[in-house]
């Protein structure tokens, strides 16, 4: 007989997996535009870059399901949400089109691990009777992680920015960006004056 609570336990633990999940492999597509003008990206690149977790996460899907049966779906899940957690903080940093590409490829294969383990756990931990209500809560995590991801994504990108920054920092090319406005630095005779208006200085925050 298996026991009910640790069952329910793991399905919402597996829910909560693939709803982080969904969250950060759209998190690209949220701050596309934002990415593709503070890079200098082509059209080409920023496409590129979109399909790029798909590189990793579809070839190494039906191996990451031969290692769950071979190791263990939890171990597996455990070790795939640690690798996409990195690849997704290191996303904040990057710099350059190549520095994305292999940030998001890794994404991608550590993502790869969700679904062959979340399905492994659920087969091995549910009645099967009750693999039909497990099936509809997981699938509603995944559901739920791309409105949730993009809203917040959204909001969160309007008051810091794509880009992983120094507060001071921030504030610095925020400053500079709006001509100095925000630093007090008086401008020399031969720079030329900026008139900043209350939307060009709302503008900056996406940057700040």
């Amino acid at each position: 007989m298996r026991d009910a609570s640790s069952a329910a336990r793991l399905v919402i633990l597996a829910t909560a997996a693939v709803f982080i999940n969904y969250i950060d492999r759209g998190n690209l597509a949220t701050a596309a535009s934002l990415i593709q003008d503070q890079l200098h990206l082509s059209a080409t690149q920023i496409g590129i870059l979109l399909s790029a977790f798909y590189y990793g996460y579809v070839v190494c899907m039906p191996a990451m399901g031969w290692l769950a049966e071979r190791y263990g779906a939890k171990r597996l899940m455990a070790t795939g949400v640690f690798v996409w957690s990195i690849a997704t903080f290191a996303t904040g940093f990057a710099g350059s089109f190549a520095a994305l590409l292999v940030l998001r490829v890794v994404l991608g294969i550590g993502e790869s691990v969700a679904f062959p383990c979340a399905s492994k756990v659920l087969a091995q931990a549910v009645e099967v009777g009750r693999l039909g209500i497990a099936n509809g809560v997981l699938s509603f995590g995944y559901l739920l992680g791309p409105a949730v991801g993009t809203l917040l994504g959204g909001y969160l990108m309007l008051l810091y920015g794509w880009h992983a920054r120094e507060p001071g920092n921030r504030h610095c090319r925020s400053a500079r960006y709006c001509g100095g406005a925000r630093s007090g630095e008086p401008r020399s005779a031969t720079s030329p004056r900026t008139t900043v208006t209350t939307s060009s200085c709302h503008g900056c925050r996406s940057i700040w």
